[in-house]
């Protein structure tokens, strides 16, 4: 067989099989690659892997060792929505200045992700009475900004960063950059 047959009919056997193992859908959310029938997120993976190369965490903190700002954090969380909310469990409390991401479980709810930003207190403080967690700095939930649900097949990160941006254009991008999701319906 001539060599510019055998390399004709090798380009044309392995686009055949490629195309028989792989294509691409569009849906809501962008483009997913499908191998073999499962749909994989290949522009969330490559985003991810990018962002992780050139994130900038400095300013961020983990902030579940700081028992005060975590019981306002949870306790903005439970109040938000009871009963269902009453269950929440902190899995993460990510802080910057001015403002709390925290991602939480709950026993009969999706699993959330809930930005919260410092807000000034609710009225003044009584001379002669500590300040409680709640008085001074308050946090509020902001009401546009709550990831809850399943992100599969997306790489949840990417998904969730990108919403919460889109609600809270203000937000610190190293908040965002650095929150890498722990709840196990969001891996």
């Amino acid at each position: 067989m001539k060599k510019h047959v055998a390399a004709t009919l090798l380009v044309i056997t392995v686009l055949g099989v490629t195309a028989a193992h792989l294509s691409v859908e569009q849906h809501d959310n962008g483009w997913l690659l499908v191998v073999d029938g499962r749909r994989h997120d290949a522009i969330g993976t490559v985003r991810e892997a990018m962002l992780r190369l050139t994130r900038q965490c400095a300013p961020v903190r983990d902030a579940r060792g700081e028992p005060a700002l975590a019981a306002a954090a949870l306790a903005a969380v439970r109040n938000y929505s009871p009963p269902d909310s009453a269950s929440a469990r902190l899995l993460q409390l990510q802080a910057a200045p001015g403002w709390l991401l925290a991602e939480v479980e709950f026993e009969r709810l999706f699993p959330a992700v809930v930005l919260l930003r410092e807000a000034a207190p609710s009225g003044p403080a009584q001379a002669g009475t500590a300040p409680s967690v709640t008085s001074w700095p308050a946090w509020q939930i902001e009401e546009r900004a709550i990831w809850s649900g399943l992100t599969h097949p997306w790489k949840a990160a990417p998904l969730i960063r990108d919403y919460l941006h889109a609600r809270v254009p203000d937000l610190p991008a190293p908040l965002l950059d650095c929150f890498e999701p722990r709840a196990s319906g969001l891996r």
